[in-house]
Formats: C-alpha cells, structure tokens, sequence
C-alpha cells in the first residue's frame, strides 16, 4: 500500500506537469464492499470551488492492495473562490485496512519526497519527460513534504516547472483521519498561494471525519447503501 501510494503521488504529479493530465488507471464502475463508509461524501465538489465548476468524471475504482475502497473525483479547469485558476483537479479516498497502514502510507510518501536524492532524480524524471535538457532540468524545483494541520496526518509536495513562455506547478496533498486516506493533486499554470491546497486538504479532512463519525456513514441517507450512495437512487 505504502508503494503504491507513493508511485500514485509519483505518478499523478508527472502526469499532471508533463502530460497535464491527472493519470488515474482504473474505470469507474466498482462496487465498494457491503458495509464501506461513503468515500464519495469525502471528496472536493464543485461547491468546493467558484460557480461553473464541474465534476468530469468520478466513483469509485478498483482498490490498491492493502485497501478496501478508493473513490475519486477529477474536474477540469476550475477556478476557487479566491480567484485562482487551475487546469485540472483530482481528489482521492482510500479506505485501508488497519490505521496502521493508512499511518505507514503518509510515511511513506514523506519519506520518499523527503530524500534530498530521490527530490533531485524525481525533478531530472520529469525534466526529461517534459522533453526538457539535462541543463534545463534545474528549473525543475521539487519542495521538499511539509505538514499543512489538516486531520491527524498531512501533507504537501509542490513541483514547479519553469520555462521562458510560463511558470506551471503541481501541488500533492495527503492527509489521514483513522484509517481514511485523502489525495488531492492540483495542476496550475501558475504558482499556487500556499492557501489554495491547505485550504482544499482541510475541506477533505474534514468531510472524512464527518463521514467516519457516522452522520453520512454506510447505513445513513448517503452512506454506500443510502439514497444517494453507490447503490441508492443517485449512486
């Protein structure tokens, strides 16, 4: 699970700089297990974000190893409420198994983008598959995780691709409250005030501890099972 969340970040920050594009490979058309808590009321929503904003594509997906459900949402260019602009957008929620593992996963990924080394060839990776040289690949910056307060567990990459025509950047957030994991990846064509992915990522935390606190959990009005869950009239 911990490399696969990894890989993921990894992964969904390349595509989202290089290919601009947020790479989610799986179809949405999975049924979470009986008795799963609706990872779909834990997402960011159009509500989320300025009016004209729109869902493109989300449910839930085939769940990594390690986890029991994953549910996703991505939108395109979006704009939030305090004005700023961003090509594409991704929130993800994975049900783990055990809190330990949903612990370890943060862990994981903190110490993989906290590894000077590993920050440097990651930058070199998506240099080079932005068709960037080897020399133009030093204006390719990957920060270094920081904790952002938000649930019990978080944090915050932010890669930032600089050329002569525009500066774009991507910013990965994580956070975990119990057992629940939330992924947000934000692709801007500028860079982001630190605000706009603390601002996001506290909007999940908090939807996962509502949902996991039982008020639209797996037998409620919009749990998995309910009027609006996967299985309901609007699932």
């Amino acid at each position: 699970m911990q490399r696969r969340l990894t890989r993921l970040a990894a992964a969904s920050l390349v595509a989202a700089v290089c290919a601009g594009t947020i790479a989610i490979a799986a179809a949405f058309a999975v049924v979470p297990p009986a008795g799963t808590p609706h990872l779909g009321a834990m997402v960011l929503e159009a509500s989320d974000f300025a009016p004209g904003a729109v869902v493109a594509k989300r449910g839930y997906v085939k769940a990594p190893k390690g986890a029991v459900a994953e549910y996703v949402a991505l939108f395109s260019a979006v704009e939030t409420s305090a004005g700023a602009h961003l090509a594409r957008v991704g929130s993800a929620i994975v049900l783990t198994d055990t809190v330990a593992r949903a612990k370890a996963s943060i862990a994981a990924v903190h110490a993989e983008f906290g590894s000077g080394l590993k920050r440097r060839l990651f930058a070199e990776s998506i240099a080079k598959q932005a068709g960037l040289s080897a020399a133009q690949s030093r204006e390719v910056t990957v920060g270094r995780p920081r904790g952002i307060g938000a649930g019990e567990q978080s944090l915050l990459v932010t890669v930032v691709v600089r050329s002569p025509k525009r500066t774009s950047s991507t910013d990965i957030a994580l956070v975990r409250v119990g057992d629940v994991l939330g992924e947000i990846v934000l692709d801007a064509n500028s860079r982001l005030a630190n605000p706009v992915p603390i601002t996001l990522a506290q909007t999940v935390a908090a939807r996962i501890t509502t949902v996991l606190a039982g008020a639209t959990g797996a037998s409620g009005a919009t749990g998995s099972t309910g009027s609006t869950g996967p299985t309901g009239s609007t699932g």
